[in-house]
């Protein structure tokens, strides 16, 4: 068994950034999915805070979610996925990372 070295915070934020532009490359996520992420990828380039852009990353998503709730759609798998992992990096405040989780909201 391979032991998992804890990721620095660069290597985090570089792993986010590789999961970013494979989802905006990726043809199933759905348009305002991939506007949040480029947003998100846009703003990181130009030097901004990190975690600041993350945390809006996640609330974009999140507003994405919620949205669909009301006609009985969920985010893309990948995209749900990688906001689940987001949520849990450390990177994200502990309260904000728990928003659709404590929602109840499942991505299939």
């Amino acid at each position: 068994m391979l032991n998992k070295k804890k990721l620095s915070r660069k290597e985090q934020e570089d792993t986010i950034l590789e999961k970013v532009y494979n989802l905006i490359l990726d043809e199933q996520i759905q348009a305002d999915e991939r506007d949040v992420l480029i947003t998100f990828k846009n703003n990181v380039e130009k030097g901004k805070d990190f975690e600041r852009q993350l945390m809006s990353l996640a609330e974009g998503l999140r507003q994405i979610a919620v949205q669909r709730l009301a006609v009985h759609s969920i985010l893309s798998s990948q995209v749900g996925e990688f906001y689940m992992e987001i949520s849990t990096t450390g990177l994200l405040k502990k309260n904000l990372g728990t928003g659709i989780a404590a929602m109840g909201i499942t991505f299939h």
